[in-house]
């Protein structure tokens, strides 16, 4: 999965500890960037550590490493990182998790005993679903296709169609979003780059055919024109009308996405910008009720209006009947 930058250094510095050579896509895949962000990342390690280059990317002395110590911060911070990855019990990850954690905590409580609960002050949680023993099954065969790059046949329940159906993929990444797990990966029924999340996945098992990941490939990217989970899709111009209630909420999560301006006859905001127009942005809309206007395009105006008069039809009158 992809990490933040600093989070990533530390990473690929635990990754050359193992002694052995890493070539640049090695390094990339590992931590899920593309291979001119690792070639930067190198640059940037070489700076603190002795990096040479024999056979792939290798430290030069473990002498500086051995002696690394973090202060009181940098273990909070290591911390509030690793509870930040909400790894799946049947993973192999979750119990270096709890392992990691563990030795953090002791650390802290030994050098901080004196300030207790320190370490409590910021605690983060990260809401998962549970996952099923056919999900676990699934992730523990996905984690092994992405390392050993082989092919995998899925039984995929598809949301959209309302259908079960095999799929065959080649898997590239694992990541966590909004709750769930996801597996990236090239679907040759589609021919083109899927999502599929786990708890749909009713079974994988790998295929005897390997493949090659695409040179590049960065789950950071290929996330960038997305609004959360769904898959990329063309941006368009949209128009919106939000009242002054919900400029909070607005601003910091479209202003990066184009302009705002005050509606002064409304006493409120008018955004102009560029978003994917999937049915996850359309859900975002709903969930601000009437603090939202869509003005542009007509398509999503009509389509937030149809939602919104669907739900208040359930709230008519002739539906008050009483239960039972």
């Amino acid at each position: 999965m992809s990490l933040k930058r600093a989070e990533r250094l530390f990473h690929l510095v635990s990754i050359l500890r193992t002694g052995r050579g890493y070539t640049g896509r090695e390094l990339a895949n590992a931590v899920g960037v593309s291979q001119r962000t690792i070639y930067r990342d190198v640059v940037d390690l070489s700076t603190l550590v002795s990096i040479y280059y024999d056979e792939g990317y290798r430290l030069l002395s473990e002498s500086f490493l051995a002696n690394l110590t973090f202060t009181h911060e940098e273990l909070l911070a290591l911390k509030l990182g690793i509870q930040l990855q909400p790894l799946a019990e049947g993973s192999h990850f979750g119990g270096a998790t709890l392992s990691a954690l563990a030795k953090i905590d002791e650390q802290l409580n030994r050098r901080f005993h004196n300030a207790e609960g320190e370490n409590e002050i910021i605690t983060v949680h990260v809401k998962a679903y549970p996952l099923t023993k056919e999900t676990v099954r699934a992730l523990r065969v996905l984690e092994s296709a992405i390392r050993a790059r082989q092919t995998v046949e899925l039984t995929y329940y598809s949301l959209s169609r309302g259908e079960i159906n095999k799929r065959t993929v080649d898997p590239y990444n694992l990541t966590f979003r909004r709750h769930s797990w996801y597996l990236i990966g090239y679907c040759h029924l589609r021919r083109n780059v899927r999502i599929f999340r786990l708890d749909r996945i009713h079974s994988a098992k790998l295929i005897l055919r390997k493949f090659e990941k695409p040179p590049g490939f960065s789950v950071e990217e290929f996330f960038a024109d997305t609004w959360e989970v769904f898959a990329p899709t063309p941006k368009e111009e949209v128009v919106l009308r939000f009242d002054s209630d919900a400029e909070p909420i607005a601003k910091p999560v479209l202003e990066a996405r184009g302009k705002f301006r005050q509606d002064r006859s409304r006493k409120g905001l008018v955004f102009e910008g560029r978003v994917p127009l999937t049915d996850e942005f359309c859900r975002w809309l709903l969930t601000l009720g009437r603090a939202v206007e869509v003005l542009e395009p007509r398509e999503l105006r009509e389509k937030v209006a149809a939602k919104h008069q669907e739900a208040a039809a359930l709230y008519t009158p002739a539906r008050d009947k009483p239960l039972g």
